[in-house]
């Protein structure tokens, strides 16, 4: 009897091919193989920095990393997931407009993905976020 594995309501596939494909994915260093936490942490920046490119080519005047200032500058903030990147004692750039903002970001993307940032991304990502103070 072959056992089947339903993935959604229209498909089901065969129990063991699955397996055979999904193990393959692994060997290929495809879908689970990660590899290094210096890896992983550069293509989290990468993926997050793509969604701020999505958002500032689609003309949003806000997002997690960004701003647009009412000179149409750009106030653009590194960020490893929540704690901001300090790069050359500043944990923001101001540029001169959204093609800037996009071109800027392009390239700290590749400085990641070859490593030339990684200390940086490490400093952020055990930095304290100060508490913020309670009100009298």
């Amino acid at each position: 009897m072959t056992k089947t594995l339903t993935l959604n309501k229209q498909q089901t596939v065969n129990m063991n091919d699955w397996i055979k494909n999904f193990d393959q994915k692994f060997a290929d260093g495809g879908l689970a193989s990660s590899g290094s936490p210096d890896d992983t942490m550069r293509a989290k920046f990468r993926s997050a920095a793509q969604e701020q490119i999505k958002a500032i080519k689609s003309g949003e005047a806000k997002g997690k990393w960004f701003s647009k200032e009412a000179s149409g500058a750009y106030k653009v903030i590194l960020r490893n997931g929540n704690k901001k990147v300090v790069i050359s004692g500043k944990d923001y750039r101001l540029v001169p407009d959204a093609n800037a903002a996009v071109t800027m970001l392009e390239q700290v993307i590749q400085g990641v993905m070859e490593g030339h940032l990684d200390e940086q991304l490490k400093a952020a990502r055990i930095a304290k976020v100060p508490k913020a103070k309670k009100a009298e």
